[in-house]
């Protein structure tokens, strides 16, 4: 059985890239040189154009090709290889995506820093579930 996949959400990637590197949105939108209402609004939609995908890329100190193809499951399997062999698995990088680690590179150091970094995933997990619960209730 094919398992369906989730269309690609440029929007969202960049505000997960944002929160693994622990950067507000107020500290993002300074850096890019917008409002923060403009980060807002891009990180909630699905398409981004490219000059706005470049600046964001810039501002994060990432390529626009790691935020395209970045992956909640890379980092998960990433995070659950390196939990497995309970070290640094930096150097199985070829192993994942390597779009997806260009983007988590600079955080990926050590064994104690995937474990914060999963979980930091666990809670946009959350939010994004209180998110959905709000919608549903209005």
């Amino acid at each position: 059985m094919d398992v369906p996949t989730r269309p690609q959400n440029i929007g969202r990637n960049i505000a997960l890239i944002r929160l693994l590197l622990v950067m507000k949105r107020e500290t993002l939108a300074k850096a890019m040189g917008v409002k923060e209402e403009v980060l807002l609004n891009i990180e909630e939609s699905p398409i981004v154009g490219s000059r706005n995908l470049e600046l964001v890329a810039k501002a994060l100190g990432v390529t626009v090709e790691g935020i395209m193809n970045f992956s909640e499951d890379a980092v998960i399997e990433f995070m659950a290889k390196s939990d497995a062999k309970g070290s640094n698995v930096i150097n199985t990088v070829t192993e994942v995506n390597d779009s997806s680690l260009n983007t988590l590179d600079k955080l990926l150091n050590s064994y104690e820093e995937n474990k914060k970094l999963y979980e930091r995933l666990l809670n946009v997990e959350r939010e994004k579930l209180e998110y959905l619960e709000r919608l549903c209730n209005k």
